[in-house]
């Protein structure tokens, strides 16, 4: 069996959480069939619910548990917690 992928430009994380941005908010080759587990969906949606936090200067972030997730549905996750920039002005994309 061969996995048939797609490649999308993905959407802003602001686009993707205000709505006006409808495309898949990572980008890259992905599944477009695949789809989280109801553990995932929910992993989710629990972090969704909690405001983002932005916090300045050094420190750990991650890891994240993105069991049961789609690719999608991680990098949403991870996106939502993680909005500054680093030291090089790097944002995760």
């Amino acid at each position: 069996e061969t996995l048939e992928t797609v490649h999308v430009s993905g959407a802003s994380l602001e686009g993707a959480l205000a709505g006006t941005d409808s495309r898949p908010i990572a980008g890259g080759n992905y599944d477009p069939y695949a789809e989280s587990t109801l553990e995932g969906q929910t992993k989710l949606a629990k972090a969704l619910e909690s405001e983002g936090v932005v916090q300045e200067g050094d420190r750990t972030i991650g890891p994240w548990d993105c069991s049961g997730m789609t690719g999608v549905d991680c990098c949403l996750m991870i996106k939502h917690e993680v909005r500054d920039i680093d030291n090089q002005d790097n944002a995760i994309q």
